[in-house]
């Protein structure tokens, strides 16, 4: 949870919708019921538009630290297309 906020989400959005789609991350302190599905992984509570579902199966969301640290979502199996971010 963001500092201090026991109820913060990560969002993952997609920005532009066809060949380049990308998909970001950020922090985001409600959800709205009526669009929104939340997920939980070991403690991380991810919230996403239902609408982008379909595009995030696949996907691999990480958390790295050191030198490269935060978030990035890749292909299942790896790779460089279309959707990688680094946050």
């Amino acid at each position: 949870a963001q500092e201090g906020k026991e109820d913060a989400y990560v969002r993952i959005y997609i920005s532009g919708w066809g060949e380049a789609d990308a998909v970001g991350l950020a922090l985001e302190e409600s959800v709205q019921d009526d669009k929104d599905l939340v997920d939980e992984f070991a403690g991380l509570k991810i919230v996403y538009d239902k609408h982008i579902k379909p595009h995030l199966a696949g996907k691999i969301i990480d958390y790295h630290t050191g030198v490269q640290e935060g978030f990035s979502i890749t292909p299942e199996g790896g790779g460089n297309s279309c959707g990688d971010c680094s946050c």
